[in-house]
């Protein structure tokens, strides 16, 4: 069965630990196991961090470009 990331990006804040690493997609693997690693603190400053107008649109465009290929 597969989650979404958000399913899991939640379940891995309240409870520390994803309900399965096979239930992750692969390409998310590595990032949610970070999350896990990290104190409080980082975790705190990563969720209420929010990125310029200039990034997001730097952004969008790397995702438009991606997309493309």
């Amino acid at each position: 069965m597969q989650c979404s990331v958000e399913d899991i990006v939640i379940h891995t804040l309240k409870v520390g630990i994803p309900p399965s690493y096979e239930d992750i997609p692969e390409e998310f693997r590595v990032d949610i196991a970070g999350l896990d690693r990290l104190d409080d603190d980082s975790l705190w400053r990563i969720s209420h961090s929010q990125k310029t107008e200039a990034e997001m649109k730097q952004y969008n465009s790397l995702l438009e470009a991606n997309s493309s290929r």
